[in-house]
């Protein structure tokens, strides 16, 4: 007995690399032909292995099934190992891929890649090499099998492809900006400015072996500036003490001589008051700032009446293509009235010329026939 539709088993691809590749590239948002070529692309690169890696590469190297480099690294533009593991995760490649080929136009792939999309062959910096396109070419046959098991019978689950890679970290939209990476329990101890330095990668300083990651220069830095800051409450606390209880407090070392330098005569001078000097200065402040508030007064009173004016003019505008729009229809009504008047006067014309043509046949044709008859009849011609 056949089997009833219900029974036939839907037929489904096997979880080939070629066909996760496929299906990471798909939710990614590669279609149509873009899916084959970043497909045989991935293969060319990586063998369609997620955890592929090029270390050899500059920034750090280039890594996962499309190989990206760590230059596209938006934080630094260097390959840092949660930036590694973040690419290891296929589905967070192909959206890096997909990035980078500036979409389903493939616009970015001849100047990434080094490969024609049209034609297949070596383009762009690796056009004197044809390598790229001939290994390009090996994997493009399967490359069209995957994307077309893919597109007939649906990619393969983000879960799936997420288990294909068990080293890398977990998918995301963007990478981790956060202080731990995005596959977590790696501080990334913030940027290094201008891409100079990383936080995976240390820093030698001159003439010496001395070696420090950025993390801890940053930790360094943060220490020296929190002594500082505070050495200089202290210094702070010193002269508000002896401005207000003159040098009775004794301190050692040059904060007590500060203190001391500041106190009692700089006490004083704070009882008496403000000088007339200090008086003059915040009086001519306070003036320009009354100034100051005056011109933005003025200056937004006129930008007021001018959008006054722009608001009445557009209204005016606007009533006027209303009120042509109402006489619209009367116009067109005169226009077609005036047009059937002219068409009943040419009408007219046309049949008093007929008229008078006919009447003019017929006068010719009555006299014609009154010479026949006096010709006929021997009489004068009428």
């Amino acid at each position: 007995m056949a089997a009833t539709r219900s029974q036939r088993q839907t037929p489904h691809p096997q979880l080939t690399p070629a066909y996760l590749a496929a299906s990471a590239a798909y939710h990614a948002g590669f279609r149509g032909r873009a899916l084959v070529v970043m497909t045989a692309i991935s293969g060319r690169e990586s063998s369609w292995s997620p955890e592929a890696a090029n270390t050899g590469d500059p920034a750090g190297g280039s890594y996962g099934l499309w190989q990206i480099n760590g230059s596209h690294n938006p934080h630094g533009g260097y390959a840092t190992s949660s930036y590694k593991r973040w690419l290891y995760n296929p589905l967070n490649n192909a959206r890096e891929a997909y990035l980078v080929a500036e979409g389903n136009s493939l616009h970015g792939v001849c100047g990434n890649w080094y490969v024609d999309p049209r034609t297949g062959n070596s383009c762009g910096p690796g056009a004197s090499q044809p390598s790229y396109g001939i290994r390009y070419q090996q994997h493009y046959a399967a490359a069209e099998e995957a994307a077309r098991q893919v597109q007939e019978f649906g990619p393969a689950s983000k879960a799936t492809i997420e288990k294909w890679s068990p080293n890398a970290a977990s998918a995301s939209g963007k990478y981790a900006t956060s202080s731990t990476s995005a596959g977590g329990g790696e501080s990334l101890c913030g940027h290094a400015p201008n891409g100079t330095n990383h936080p995976d990668k240390p820093f030698t300083f001159p003439h010496t072996s001395v070696g420090l990651t950025y993390c801890q220069l940053k930790a360094i830095g943060g220490a020296l500036l929190m002594i500082g800051g505070a050495g200089t409450m202290l210094a702070g606390f010193a002269i508000l003490a002896a401005k207000t209880f003159g040098t009775k407090i004794p301190l050692p070392g040059p904060v007590g001589a500060a203190a001391a330098a500041v106190g009692g005569s700089s006490f004083k001078k704070a009882k008496a008051g403000p000088s007339p000097e200090d008086v003059q200065r915040q009086t001519q402040r306070e003036s320009e700032r009354a100034e100051s508030k005056e011109r933005q007064r003025a200056r937004e009173s006129r930008q007021a009446e001018r959008h006054e004016i722009e608001v009445r003019k557009q209204r005016a505008l606007a009533a006027q293509r209303e009120a042509e729009a109402k006489e619209a229809p009367a116009r067109a009504r005169t226009e077609t009235a005036r047009r059937r008047a002219q068409t009943r006067q040419a009408q007219a014309a046309a049949r008093d010329r007929e008229h008078s043509v006919r009447e003019r046949q017929r006068g010719y044709a009555s006299k014609k026939e009154k010479e026949r008859v006096g010709r006929e009849s021997g009489g004068p011609p009428f």
